[in-house]
């Protein structure tokens, strides 16, 4: 009985927010950030500070209106929605468990009425993305009792359960912010 318990627990799959999670989807903005700060030290090497200083006011603009806070933003938000939240799959049940501190709630997969899930345009039509928030997706799962949970991509990079395709909708938006 001690081997197949042993055997259920690896059969099950968790999702819940990890650092490796949180730094894939900070690393472009990170490398973004690097590529930028490279820019400018050659451009001050080659053309002197004082020529760059409209340059850089329209390019630090530019890169924290575009990049940075749309993506703090996001994870912020993620964070919020996610923070301390883990779903168990168990595929040989179909049941899943989802618990938040100290509240846990379990359902069976056939309890699910809708799971809408919302992606970037390039991730959508599976293209490469240009900005660093694309990354970002999150699903909705809508319960036959009328609770709901947000997954964000900080948890499930793709979340896959065995649902019908009826019962699975797909949106693309431009910018992944779950209004919840």
């Amino acid at each position: 009985m001690a081997i197949l318990s042993r055997i259920n627990i690896f059969l099950m799959t968790e999702y819940k927010v990890t650092w490796k999670s949180q730094f894939d989807h900070i690393r472009m903005l990170i490398i973004f950030t690097f590529i930028c700060y490279l820019i400018l030290k050659a451009g001050v090497y080659f053309w002197g500070k004082d020529t760059l200083e409209a340059g850089l006011i329209a390019g630090g603009a530019w890169y924290l209106a575009f990049n940075f806070i749309p993506q703090a933003i996001l994870h912020l938000r993620y964070l919020y929605l996610n923070h301390g939240l883990v779903m168990l799959f168990i595929p040989e049940n179909r049941k899943i468990r989802i618990t938040k501190g100290a509240k846990s709630e379990c359902f069976s997969v056939d309890d699910i009425l809708l799971m809408e899930n919302c992606k970037s345009p390039p991730y959508f039509d599976n293209r490469r993305s240009v900005l660093p928030f694309d990354r970002y997706c999150y699903n909705v799962i809508y319960l036959k009792n009328g609770h709901h949970f947000v997954i964000t991509s900080l948890m499930a990079e793709e979340l896959d359960l065995p649902i019908l395709p009826e019962k699975e909708e797909f949106k693309k938006v431009l910018f992944a912010y779950p209004a919840f």
